[in-house]
Parts: C-alpha cells; sequence; structure tokens
C-alpha cells in the first residue's frame, strides 16, 4: 500500500497503542477489509491529504478507524455506498467498479464486525470505523 499514497501525495499514518490487537479472524477477509477501505482513502482523497488508521478498544470491543480529510461522502449517501456497483455521480470519471464497500460490509457480516461512517476530524473527509466484537 505504501506506493500508491507517496504517488498521490497523500501522508498515511498508523495510531495504535503498543500492545497485541488480538482478533479470531480470517486473515484474507481482514486484508480485503483494510486494503479496500485504505485505498478507497487514498484514491478519493485530496493531493496533499492525509489518512490515519488508528486501532484502539472502546467498551470492549477493537476497533479500527480509517479516517481521510478527502471530499468525504454526504451523509445521505452514505448507507448507499454499501450497495453493489453504486457509485457517487463525482465519481464516475474515476476507474473503479462500486464493489469495494460491498465486499467489505459483506465480509464485515461473516466476521461479526459492525461497520459505521461518519465525517472525519473537524467535519472533514471521512472516518469508517470498523468494530469487533
Amino acid at each position: 500500500q505504501v506506493p500508491q499514497p507517496l504517488g498521490a501525495s497523500i501522508d498515511l499514518h498508523f495510531e495504535a497503542a503498543p500492545r497485541p490487537f488480538p482478533t479470531q479472524a480470517n486473515p484474507i477477509m481482514i486484508h480485503e477489509i483494510f486494503s479496500n477501505l485504505i485505498d478507497n482513502a487514498i484514491r478519493y482523497n485530496n493531493a496533499g491529504g492525509s489518512v490515519v488508521i488508528r486501532l484502539f478498544d472502546d467498551q470492549g470491543r477493537h476497533v479500527v478507524d480509517v479516517e481521510d480529510d478527502g471530499p468525504g461522502i454526504p451523509a445521505a449517501e452514505r448507507d448507499k455506498v454499501f450497495t453493489r456497483f453504486y457509485r457517487l455521480s463525482r465519481d464516475q470519471s474515476r476507474v473503479g467498479s462500486g464493489l469495494g464497500l460491498a465486499i467489505v460490509q459483506s465480509f464485515a457480516a461473516t466476521l461479526n464486525a459492525e461497520i459505521s461512517m461518519s465525517a472525519g476530524a473537524n467535519d472533514r473527509g471521512l472516518r469508517v470505523r470498523v468494530s469487533f466484537i
């Protein structure tokens, strides 16, 4: 994943406590979930933007946030982007099939994880949160 942010002039940050982050999950599904989310955060960001991947615990759950400071997804469309082949009208000229987030949601459901979206810090960009039980 590193060459893409370098080529896109995106700063990539990783934040986690220096401790194990155990989960009993299929590593292929975990890889697909986070490679899709990180790829989207980079691809749909602005040149010079940043992406932060954050691991932490919240009320007994292991949580991973992927947050960017790009244009985000309007609140009215956040549920729609998990539908297969759905793409925002502003992104029709970009490369993509509209399957990535549908795959993410399907794999997360298989792993009993919850996915939510919200605006990023200071109401900029997008924060996608994956919470594992």
